[in-house]
């Protein structure tokens, strides 16, 4: 049996849906999301919900939460805001956002499963 991801017409991993939730009983935010081996942060910035990728946009570091204004990187220290992932030092760069829906109450989003 393959344990390999489906691909699409490019090669590229399948999105899929995943279901976040009711907006009335989430957690507090941000709140770290799973999804396949791909880590999450789900908050909610001035554009809305959206789930920001652990994954350090600057060299590949894991981004954690350690309850500061800001989620810091585990490699070379860089911060970024917990509403839009903007990074603190360099504010050209972003986490990786995927957007979140809100459909009759709930949260839902489109994510590649990598």
């Amino acid at each position: 049996m393959s344990t390999r991801p489906h691909l699409n017409a490019l090669g590229r991993p399948r999105r899929i849906k995943v279901d976040l939730g009711e907006e009335s009983s989430l957690p507090s935010l941000p709140f770290p999301v799973e999804v396949g081996e791909a880590g999450f942060f789900l908050v909610k910035g001035s554009d809305g919900y959206k789930l920001l990728s652990v994954i350090c946009p600057h060299q590949g570091g894991e981004v954690q939460d350690e309850g500061e204004e800001v989620f810091t990187c585990d490699g070379h220290g860089w911060q970024f805001d917990k509403n839009d992932g903007v990074c603190v030092n360099q504010p050209h760069v972003r986490m990786r956002a995927v957007r979140v829906d809100i459909e009759d109450g709930r949260l839902s989003a489109l994510v590649r499963p990598e």
